[in-house]
């Protein structure tokens, strides 16, 4: 006789676990011209999905906008209309969480902010 349905079946049941950031985006300089890659990575339980936003708007995946490593967004030969801020949204059945980055284009020669990550 099975006391508990773990037992019974012999296996742990699974219970959702809403996504939980294990890498979050940081804010960036970079110049012109230059390729990026923002990090985000999540878990959780259904595995979520991921999707970015510009500004408030979803970010279509295209030849210039990439999703690589599952979960990061590359952007590809960066223009100063690139500027602004991006969110990692990831989504399961279980909830969602969102961080933000913003991403600014110096111009050669100026100083960094040291809480900034550089590209070049």
């Amino acid at each position: 006789m099975c006391l508990t349905v773990s037992s019974c079946c012999n296996r742990d049941i699974l219970t959702d676990v809403p996504p939980q950031f294990l890498n979050y985006p940081t804010n960036t300089y970079a110049y012109e011209s230059t390729d990026i890659e923002l990090e985000c990575a999540v878990t959780g339980n259904p595995p979520p999905a991921v999707r970015w936003m510009k500004n408030g708007e979803e970010v279509i995946p295209s030849d210039y906008f990439q999703i690589v490593d599952g979960s990061n967004l590359q952007i590809l030969g960066l223009v100063k209309s690139d500027e602004g801020f991006y969110q990692c949204v990831a989504e399961n059945s279980a909830g969602s969480a969102q961080a933000m980055a913003q991403l600014l284009l110096r111009e050669p020669g100026k100083d960094s902010a040291h809480r900034y990550k550089w590209y070049w």
